[in-house]
């Protein structure tokens, strides 16, 4: 169990984005965080504060320590990429940066995600 790591914080981040079916502007937009801040957390440049840590975990759902404690060997490649595979199928419009993502590139995105299950 790794506390402080941000590694794992970023992983975690970006697992419980995709278990929830949020981006990181949906979080970005609902806690009113800054989208820098967000964004050098997932890509593990920087470490949330607690009350961050805190406010992330309330929204959620979860402890703060699954938030802080790493989850295993590789916690986005299964669950996550099942989750995004179920998404991807109930949601056949997504978005990025605000801008519908064309079919052309769905279909490499859900190449990609099928390709992690190897």
């Amino acid at each position: 169990m790794a506390l402080g790591n941000k590694q794992v914080m970023a992983d975690n981040i970006q697992y419980y984005l995709a278990k929830n079916a949020k981006s990181a502007s949906d979080m970005i937009r609902d806690l009113e965080f800054k989208s820098t801040t967000v964004y050098d957390w997932i890509n593990a440049r920087t470490y949330p504060r607690i009350d961050k840590i805190e406010m992330m975990s309330n929204y959620f759902g979860i402890d703060k320590s699954d938030l802080v404690e790493e989850r295993g060997n590789n916690p986005l490649k299964e669950e996550t990429t099942n989750d995004l595979k179920d998404y991807f199928d109930e949601h056949p419009v997504l978005k990025f940066d605000g801008k519908e993502i064309p079919d052309a590139e769905m279909k490499i995105i859900k190449r990609i995600l099928e390709d992690m299950d190897d």
